[in-house]
């Protein structure tokens, strides 16, 4: 018992030091490659694009990165294997499993756009509606959802819950890499007031970049995404499939950026209920995801019934 406590407590605290290391080198960095990108895109035209990017956005940026990087030097750390992106490997199955829950994903939240609708909370939006712009922003929208589940669901289910499951019980595990995914999400700032000319910007932009973390939204969004991060990683769990993660995250991605070509915005007095355009901090929503998660776990995943003490801790 002791050497498993030991082992824990090491992979705990190694995770911790790799996690400060990385937030700590990013805002170190971030006003250099700032100056970098000015002066590239004064030199050359083909910067010029990106000359307007915001210190906070360039943090951002390194940040995923450096956490990249990461995984792969210290992928013996994090896998017995030392293989990082084995859990990306897909079989037949994964992609059938993908598409079926992309369309789950898709349903579900398009059904809670429709109710909303239904129930006064929304209004259809047809201004400036064609069917070449919508079949467009759709084929974009796909491929931009797609590539945030994979990027998502590789770092927080496959890696984050991965790596707790190996030590933790299945509870545990569910709950902490959700609590640990919704709090990151609050890392967005609306606003950010910083000289970018100051060396110490980056550390000036993370500090405004946690500030949303003590807003008057924080509970109720935080409580959404909680429950967003355990429907993807019981969909992980249960379906033995990382790609069916993808797909249900990639779903719902799809259906938010796709909702304001048909929708108006929710009424300021059924946020509450409804969620505002994000659409995961109203009750409604907790309502539907807790549905999602308990149909995932006893209607579509493999041999479930057999596992009749999943949340023994």
């Amino acid at each position: 018992m002791s050497s498993i406590n030991n082992t824990t407590i090491k992979r705990i605290s190694g995770f911790f030091l790799i996690f400060f290391s990385i937030l700590f080198l990013s805002c170190a960095l971030a006003a250099p490659v700032k100056w970098l990108i000015d002066y590239l895109a004064a030199q050359f035209d083909l910067f010029k694009p990106i000359a307007d990017t915001e210190i906070h956005r360039i943090l951002s940026r390194i940040i995923i990165v450096l956490t990249v990087l990461s995984l792969i030097i210290f992928r013996k750390f994090i896998f017995a294997s030392g293989k990082v992106f084995y859990i990306l490997k897909p079989d037949k199955k994964d992609f059938s499993l993908f598409f079926i829950a992309f369309i789950f994903g898709s349903a579900t939240l398009a059904l809670h756009v429709a109710l909303a609708i239904l129930f006064g909370a929304r209004e259809f939006y047809t201004t400036n509606f064609t069917w070449h712009k919508f079949l467009a922003e759709g084929i974009e929208s796909f491929f931009s959802a797609s590539l945030i589940g994979v990027l998502e669901e590789f770092l927080f289910r496959g890696i984050l819950f991965g790596s707790l499951k190996k030590v933790f019980s299945l509870p545990i595990s569910l709950g902490a890499s959700s609590f640990i995914y919704s709090l990151l999400h609050f890392f967005k700032p609306k606003e950010i007031n910083v000289n970018p000319d100051s060396i110490l910007s980056g550390f000036y932009a993370l500090g405004q970049m946690v500030k949303p973390l003590a807003g008057p939204d924080f509970l109720s969004e935080s409580t959404g995404l909680f429950l967003v991060g355990m429907c993807l990683a019981a969909g992980y769990y249960f379906m033995r499939s990382l790609y069916f993660a993808i797909g249900l995250h990639a779903g719902w991605v799809f259906i938010i950026k796709m909702d304001g070509m048909v929708a108006t915005r929710t009424v300021e007095n059924k946020i509450f209920l409804w969620g505002s355009s994000n659409l995961v901090s109203g009750v409604f929503t907790w309502v539907l995801l807790v549905c999602i998660f308990l149909f995932t776990i006893y209607f579509l995943a493999p041999k479930l019934k057999k596992q009749t003490n999943m949340f023994s801790v």
